[in-house]
């Protein structure tokens, strides 16, 4: 009998759809990929457009129709009561673990973390999240730097904790210099009017944390040497909404006042990124910030795409300052990244050197299938304590 494994994602998004974030996206992706010795059920949030119940290769959606996050839960938990698994899987919110260890008292609990965004002491209070890390039968993190930092600040064994590097579909997101990668990024450069042009592009949220506002204040110095050159800023406040926050209408203020070099796009669907990210010179994420992990530098390199990012968090874990992208200390942006900019769009055979290391780092390490495996060993575990061996 395969393993029953439910995956509960936040609540917010539906996976496996276009406007999922990366969170249900890494659960979607990586259990597809799954022995088929696990059977897994994902839920989401129905949202407009998906459907209620759905099966995709071996894994189950359950997408939950709620009007609040509290009924989203209670509804998951009567599915889960009707139909018991053999292992829970809680993504990004320690503090459902709690609820779910009190109603599954027998049932292993995994945690799988995706930043430090909802463990953060001076929000949540360090003894009410240590409490629900304690619950937790293991802790999976997306990185050796969520790692240590847990480690750090609510002092979690090593063995307490499990590292699982999200993937890229190297499929889809195929070297641009391939000829399907290369048509796809002429066909895009051509419907955006960009054929002749230097393309700088962010994908992502647009938040403080992400930095973008550096990317914008040093781009008069790159625009003064390359008059050639666009940034395209893909992204909005929050996944699936395109509000526009006073961050973002600063950002637009900023972008206006170069309107020959500056193009925001509010919505990319997922399906269509590998292309954006074939079509850019150079890919760019300032944040300024510690970030767990950065599934947009794996994507764009798998792309053949370089990366300019920062020196921070699980950041250096993907990009190899020198070799696939260039990384510069945060405190260091608004000095460096103009001129770092400059340097690479100066040189079509540097960037070339990087993308064609980046596309080949990625097909080295940073797959789903790499991913799949890192959870599949620790499900292994579990499955063996179920049968008895």
């Amino acid at each position: 009998m395969p393993m029953e494994i439910a995956v509960i994602c936040p609540g917010q998004h539906a996976a496996a759809s276009e406007r999922s974030s990366s969170v249900e996206r890494v659960a979607a992706e990586m259990s597809r990929r799954l022995p088929a010795s696990y059977r897994v059920t994902i839920y989401s949030r129905r949202l407009q457009g998906t459907l209620h119940h759905e099966k995709i290769g071996n894994v189950i959606h359950r997408r939950i129709c709620a009007d609040s996050r509290s009924s989203y839960i209670q509804q998951v938990l009567r599915c889960l009561r009707e139909q018991p698994p053999d292992l829970i899987q809680i993504e990004n919110r320690p503090f459902l673990v709690k609820q779910f260890r009190r109603r599954f008292p027998r049932i292993p609990l995994l945690l799988s973390l995706h930043s430090t965004t909802f463990v953060q002491p001076r929000t949540y209070g360090r003894e009410a999240i240590r409490f629900c890390l304690k619950q937790a039968s293991r802790i999976i993190v997306n990185s050796a730097y969520l790692a240590a930092w847990l480690q750090h600040q609510y002092r979690q064994k090593p063995n307490h904790l499990h590292i699982c590097h999200p993937g890229t579909d190297v499929q889809r997101f195929m070297s641009k210099y391939t000829p399907q990668g290369a048509e796809q990024a002429q066909l895009l450069r051509e419907e955006l009017g960009y054929e002749k042009k230097k393309i700088v592009l962010y994908m992502g949220r647009l938040v403080p944390i992400k930095g973008v506002h550096h990317l914008l204040d040093v781009w008069p110095q790159v625009i003064a040497e390359h008059d050639d050159a666009v940034l395209v800023i893909c992204g909005s406040a929050k996944y699936g909404s395109d509000r526009l926050t006073p961050y973002v209408r600063k950002l637009h203020l900023a972008g206006n006042r170069m309107p020959r070099h500056v193009r925001f796009v509010p919505y990319v669907p997922h399906s269509v990124v590998p292309a954006w990210y074939q079509a850019a010179d150079v890919v760019v994420t300032p944040s300024a910030e510690q970030e767990a992990f950065g599934l947009v530098n794996a994507e764009a390199l798998a792309c053949a795409t370089p990366v300019v990012s920062t020196r921070t968090g699980g950041i250096v874990e993907v990009i190899q300052h020198g070799v696939n992208g260039w990384l510069i200390e945060p405190r260091q942006l608004s000095k460096r990244l103009g001129p770092v900019l400059n340097k690479l769009l100066d040189d079509g055979t540097l960037r070339e050197r990087y993308g064609r290391d980046g596309a080949a780092w990625i097909r080295q390490r940073y797959t789903w299938e790499h991913t799949a495996g890192k959870y599949a060993e620790l499900y292994e575990r579990y499955a063996s304590v179920r049968s008895g061996r």
